[in-house]
């Protein structure tokens, strides 16, 4: 189903988070154009970065947006 996304996708890990960096990122290949941003452990050690840091996760999601 991943690769009927037809819009611009930003797929976020977290090193530090419970989940493998590597499960982002088969997600972010698999959408046509999608991209992957994984935030270091320094920024965000958790899975919950948007709560840990938000201005770092806000940074990354206003990249993508503009």
């Amino acid at each position: 189903m991943l690769d009927r996304i037809d819009v611009p996708a930003l797929v976020i890990g977290c090193e530090g988070s419970h989940v493998d960096p590597a499960s982002p990122r088969f997600v972010a290949e698999r959408i046509p154009g999608g991209r992957l941003h994984v935030l270091p452990r320094e920024v965000a050690s958790s899975h919950f970065p948007f709560l840990e840091n938000p201005e770092a996760f806000n940074a990354v999601v206003d990249d993508f947006l503009s």
